[in-house]
């Protein structure tokens, strides 16, 4: 990327910047949504995330969670139905 700035100019490599920096905002949720290989089981932010979760739940409160990443939701999902707690799930698909 750092070639087509110095060759195109960032205004000419603009798309291209604007991607990479979806990408780092990806690996900072989870590395598994830049890098499918499978070998990644976690990240320190799905960590955090869940254990707040739990202190939200045992307090008796609720709590939202977003992302634009589905992947990321998914994962997120996933622990939750592993520790037993109920959620209610919306990810803007209009079938199953």
């Amino acid at each position: 990327m750092l070639t087509r700035v110095a060759r195109d100019g960032v205004a000419g490599a603009q798309l291209h910047i604007l991607e990479a920096l979806l990408r780092l905002r990806q690996a900072a949720c989870h590395p598994s949504l830049v890098d499918r290989s499978g070998t990644h089981t976690s990240s320190a932010k799905l960590e955090v995330l869940v254990s707040r979760a739990q202190e939200v739940v045992a307090e008796g409160h609720k709590a939202l969670i977003f992302s634009q990443f589905t992947t990321l939701l998914g994962f997120v999902r996933k622990e939750l139905d592993a520790l037993g707690i109920d959620y209610a799930y919306l990810d803007g698909r209009t079938r199953d």
